[in-house]
């Protein structure tokens, strides 16, 4: 979002000391200098959600003379989300306006907006997607910062405050509902399902029975693994689970153990789950789509593969049989 003089506000006298907006009721407003003009020309075109300072400081205004001029204007100006996403649709070629378009009537579920969640958000909003939901309400504090996190100036704001304010030029709205019903749910086209350790029942049920895309991020001890979307007739993350039983017997046992562990999140494995989950999300939305699972190991190795259904799945059995 920004703030902006309305459009509507009919610019009806222009001088070098004088601006009058309006005609029934007409605001008039006195510029005492060169940096107020420019000012004002900032307001005009729009200034994003955080950024007054930075404005008042390229005009050559104090920020207490920008504030001053803000409230001045208040009766006519508003906030808006910049039309970014219009004109980049005008100035694409054909075929990718109609991938821009799809991205854009896309809404993407991101449970968590830690470190990898935050970097992911910024990535989805930056290419496109029309609409981020979260149900993280949040406060940033110190485990929240450091590299790729938030910085200590933001401990105590909500994190979805800070996220709304570095995204404001995207064409992307992030929308905070954390009291979501399954109305709510069925509404998400792919969702993120963000776990450490292993993945419980808990963490993707909801999207299983709702017949919703999913895509999982699994932060291990010694590796981070991205699956490919899950979606009708293809293994789902609980299939994955019980492969993993059947070639390794103590993990059976140690599965709810480890399930919740802080797992390896370095910045290489939140930077290539970030990377690698807003590609597969933006390419299944622009319809390409890749099922191979990817696996980022703590020694730079890299491993696929393509996961199986698992007959013992509950994912297998029919109504009537759950």
């Amino acid at each position: 979002m920004a703030i902006r003089i309305r459009e509507s506000s009919i610019k009806a006298w222009s001088s070098q000391s004088q601006r009058q907006f309006g005609i029934d009721l007409p605001l008039k407003l006195e510029i005492t200098s060169a940096a107020e003009e420019t000012f004002l020309a900032m307001l005009e075109l729009g200034i994003a959600d955080g950024q007054l300072e930075t404005a008042a400081k390229l005009a050559g205004l104090k920020i207490e003379a920008a504030q001053a001029l803000l409230a001045k204007l208040a009766p006519i100006t508003e906030d808006f989300k910049p039309p970014i996403a219009t004109a980049e649709a005008r100035k694409l070629p054909s075929n990718q306006r109609k991938h821009f378009s799809r991205r854009q009537a896309s809404t993407v579920f991101v449970p968590k907006l830690d470190r990898f969640g935050k970097l992911l958000v910024h990535s989805l909003a930056h290419s496109g997607v029309g609409q981020i939901i979260t149900n993280d309400s949040s406060l940033v504090s110190q485990l929240d910062c450091g590299r790729l996190g938030y910085s200590i100036d933001e401990i105590g704001e909500t994190k979805i405050s800070v996220l709304r304010a570095e995204i404001a030029n995207a064409p992307s709205h992030l929308k905070l509902d954390n009291r979501m019903k399954w109305l709510d749910y069925s509404a998400v086209d792919i969702a993120v399902v963000e776990t450490s350790g292993a993945f419980q029942p808990s963490d993707y049920q909801r999207w299983l029975s709702l017949g919703r895309n999913h895509l999982g991020v699994c932060f291990s001890d010694s590796h981070v693994l991205v699956t490919g979307i899950v979606r009708e007739n293809l293994p789902c993350l609980g299939c994955r689970e019980l492969n993993k039983w059947e070639s390794d017997e103590s993990r059976k046992i140690l599965g709810a153990q480890i399930a919740g562990i802080t797992g390896l999140k370095d910045s290489s494995s939140i930077l290539f789950a970030t990377a690698v989950s807003g590609q597969k999300i933006v390419n299944w939305i622009d319809s390409q789509v890749s099922d191979q699972d990817v696996e980022y190991w703590s020694d730079g190795n890299l491993r696929s593969k393509t996961e199986r259904i698992n007959p013992q799945c509950f994912c297998q059995q029919g109504p009537s049989e759950i």
